[in-house]
């Protein structure tokens, strides 16, 4: 979302699976225009309606990231419209809260955050939340913890487009030794004294160089 998108929740699943090379991946804005990704801005691939246009046939998978309004009109309508034509939902920490404001979840088998346990269940009571869970797939619908548990989901979705042995080789890539869905949520607990906590629009006090270069491989699209 435009307005607002969590950037970790974006940046992990994009970069891991476009360092895959197993799929074409694009980034997709609900609208024109930058998206705000605290404390950066980026401007993406491609809006809804120019991916619709180009893809009719629809995505194979989306990832939805946590965003400012999980109950934005245009947000939901697209993801709704996305899986009526065969696409894997796949939510990214709060990201659930926008798929379950779209009623895919209902009657499946989802989880979230640690720390919206009791919100989640009270707000969409039809859904069958899991805890103590890194990810939960259930048919067509797919979603994760927090962000610590983008990585190995996205490290599944490698294992199931492209077997066991790429997984492996990619999760080699990027550090990790193992991606299960096995993981204890209650060995983490919210802090809200804790006074080392940014605020949400707190502008960083230290500037960072990073060196950027043109990207040389071959760019694949369908």
């Amino acid at each position: 979302m435009n307005e607002g998108t969590i950037i970790s929740d974006f940046c992990i699943p994009f970069g891991v699976m476009a360092r895959s090379d197993v799929a074409d991946v694009v980034s997709v804005s609900v609208t024109s225009g930058p998206v705000k990704m605290q404390p950066l801005t980026f401007q993406l691939q491609t809006t809804v309606d120019e991916f619709d246009k180009n893809h009719p046939e629809g995505a194979d998978y989306i990832f939805v990231p946590a965003v400012e309004n999980d109950s934005d009109a245009g947000l939901l309508r697209w993801i709704k419209a996305q899986a009526g034509k065969g696409c894997t939902v796949i939510s990214i920490c709060y990201g659930a809260m926008a798929v379950a404001n779209t009623g895919l979840f209902d009657g499946h088998r989802a989880t979230s955050h640690y720390s919206n346990e009791e919100m989640r269940v009270r707000r969409f009571p039809n859904v069958k939340w899991q805890k103590n869970i890194r990810y939960v797939a259930d048919g067509k619908v797919v979603s994760s913890a927090g962000v610590s548990a983008s990585m190995p989901t996205s490290i599944a979705l490698v294992e199931a487009i492209a077997g066991p042995a790429k997984a492996a080789q990619v999760a080699r890539d990027v550090g990790i030794d193992g991606w299960s869905s096995k993981h204890d949520s209650d060995a983490f607990q919210s802090d809200p004294g804790n006074a080392d906590m940014p605020a949400r629009d707190a502008k960083p006090d230290v500037k960072l160089g990073i060196p950027v270069k043109t990207e040389t491989t071959r760019s694949r699209l369908r």
